[in-house]
This record gives structure tokens, C-alpha cells and sequence, in this order.
């Protein structure tokens, strides 16, 4: 029987939930210790050696670290400028140099052995920064092979980070077989967009949890923050921005459909807006971002100063930047 695909407003609708579930829980505190319980470190590891063998408290971990080549680096460079400088200048993950590599991680919690690079194909490597702080972020890059940890990965917290991102590489491949590139329908093109970003990042935690969870059902407080982790702090972010979105698109459409100049109006609403998208997929989002009066707004301003800028600026009669995203 072929798999039936996620249905959007069911998506969203989740959406809505996780993000007034993500309020109520910040409200009342849950979020003030979850980070310091889900991100001490299980292991004393020594991160200057090429393998480590460390058991400790009934658990192990094993790894085998490899080179840091100079492609590694230049695409570590935009990666790290995907951050905020005040993230970066919060931490010490923006010198390339501070990163290292691994090809075999191994982990064994409790009666759960994880073996990293058993669920990966062939290829892969997992670059990682042990900061200053607990942790940041993590990504996936198909094409290049490279999972990003912005964090050390001796705690439960970084390893259900690293097994998110493997999961984001089972679901592409899933989708491979099935022959798609998405796996939701029922709603208007940007509905879809939207519910399938958030489709991919409910899979990917799905799969971690999936792998822990033997482990984590033992400890009534460990399997809440892990999953307040990954639903309400790691998820709620894509349905905030999810939603936002949609919420744009919405109030971009609506008019008399029967109304030549609302028509236009939408087309050119229509226009700007999937010129955005494909802006804010550029390196030219980062340079914009990086200008002071934009680098600290709040992802459902941006559209607007956007427009706003091209037309100050000039950009909007711009042949190039014409040419490049409208």
C-alpha cells in the first residue's frame, strides 16, 4: 500500500497547537533549568585526542575524528553566516578553526546503542564546536554530506540534535523512493510550502525520538525535557515562522477577485513576495541582514522593511536585481 501524504491543515493545526502549548510552557518557567539538564555533558571528553573510548556512570561513547579539509572550511564560512552576530558574539563557533570532524560516533545509553554512521549513507561526516555555551543549532547538507553541531556531542541534549539531522536525511530518502520532494497537499501553494518545512522537522524528531525512547521512558524527567526540547523549543521555532508566513501570504490575496485593480494589485503582491523568498535565499539575505538596522528584526517584519528598502535603495529599477529574483 503506498503511503498517503500529511494532510496541511492538519499540519498547521498542530502548528497552532505547539505554539500556544511553547507560550504557556515559557510562561510558567518550564524552560529556565531544561537547558542546563538536557546539555551537561555525559562524558569527560578530551576533544584534542583523534579517538576516544569513555565509559562513564553505566553509559559509553566512541568516536574516531577525521579531517577538517579546506572545502570543509569554506562551507563551514556560510554556514557560520547564517547566525546573528550577536549569536556569534554570544558563542565561539564562528572561527572555523575551532570546528572538528568525526566519521565513527558510536553511543551506548543505558540499553540503547545508537551507532551514528550506521543510519547515514556512505560519506558522511559530522562537524562539530565545543563552545562556550551549550548549544546553538544544528543542520543537514545533502549534497555536500556534512551534519553541523554547533555544540559539543557528549550530552543528550546534542545527541538528540545529532539524530534529528540524521532523520532529516532518512525522510530525503524516503521521499527519493517514493519519487516526491514533498509530502503534503490539501492547501494553497504557500499553505504547502510552509506545512512541508514543518512536516520535515516534526519527521526528523520523530526519528530521534524513536531511537532514545527505550532510554527515555525510564526517567519520567529525562523524557519530558527531551521532549519539551524537541517539540516546544526545536519545533516551535518553524511553526512560529510557519505561521507568520502564511499569515502574509493571506494578507497579501485578499480582494474582489472581479476587480481589475485588485488583480493587478495581487500579481504585484504575488511578484514581491516570491521575489522575497528567493531573496531571503541568497547570500544577499545575509549582507542585508548583517546591515544594522535589520539585523535584530523579527522575521514577520522582514517582508515589510524589505520592500520598503528596494524601493529607498533604489534595487526595485535595479536591472540585475530585477533580472536575479523577480
Amino acid at each position: 500500500m503506498s503511503e498517503k501524504p500529511s494532510n496541511t491543515y492538519k499540519i498547521l493545526e498542530e502548528a497552532h497547537a505547539v505554539r500556544e502549548e511553547t507560550k504557556k510552557a515559557s510562561q510558567e518557567g518550564l524552560f529556565q533549568e531544561l537547558h542546563q539538564r538536557v546539555f551537561k555533558p555525559l562524558f569527560d571528553i578530551d576533544y584534542e585526542a583523534d579517538t576516544q573510548d569513555v565509559s562513564q556512570d553505566g553509559n559509553q561513547m566512541r568516536f574516531r575524528k577525521t579531517e577538517v579539509s579546506s572545502q570543509d572550511k569554506a562551507l563551514l564560512t556560510r554556514y557560520i553566516a547564517n547566525f546573528s552576530r550577536v549569536e556569534m558574539d554570544e558563542s565561539d563557533f564562528s572561527d572555523e578553526n575551532r570546528w572538528q570532524a568525526v566519521d565513527q560516533l558510536t553511543y551506548r545509553i543505558g540499553e540503547t546503542v545508537l551507532d551514528i554512521f550506521s543510519y547515514l549513507p556512505e560519506g558522511y561526516k559530522i562537524l562539530f564546536c565545543p563552545t562556550n555555551k551549550a548549544y546553538y543549532s544544528g543542520a543537514v547538507v545533502n549534497e555536500n554530506k556534512v551534519i553541523y553541531i554547533t555544540s559539543d556531542i557528549s550530552s543528550l541534549g546534542s545527541i538528540a540534535t545529532i539524530l534529528h539531522e540524521v532523520g532529516h536525511v532518512k525522510d530525503d530518502e524516503r521521499l527519493e523512493k517514493l519519487g516526491r520532494t514533498e509530502f503534503t497537499e490539501g492547501g494553497n501553494y504557500h499553505e504547502n510550502i510552509e506545512a512541508e518545512v514543518m512536516r520535515k522537522e516534526r519527521e526528523a524528531s520523530l526519528f530521534a525520538l524513536r531511537k532514545m525512547w527505550r532510554e527515555l521512558r525510564k526517567n519520567e524527567q529525562t523524557k519530558k525535557d527531551i521532549l519539551l526540547y524537541l517539540k516546544n523549543l526545536a519545533y516551535f521555532s518553524y511553526c512560529e515562522k510557519g505561521l507568520s508566513n502564511i499569515s502574509t501570504a493571506r494578507s497579501i490575496s485578499r480582494h474582489n477577485p472581479y476587480d481589475p485593480e485588485a488583480e493587478e494589485a495581487e500579481f504585484l503582491a504575488i511578484k514581491n513576495y516570491d521575489a522575497w523568498l528567493k531573496f531571503k535565499d541568497s547570500d544577499e539575505y545575509k549582507t542585508w541582514k548583517s546591515i544594522e538596522e535589520f539585523a535584530k528584526l523579527d522575521e514577520e517584519y522582514e517582508y515589510g522593511e524589505w520592500l520598503s528598502w528596494i524601493e529607498k535603495t533604489g534595487k526595485i529599477n535595479d536591472a540585475d536585481f530585477l533580472e536575479k529574483f523577480f
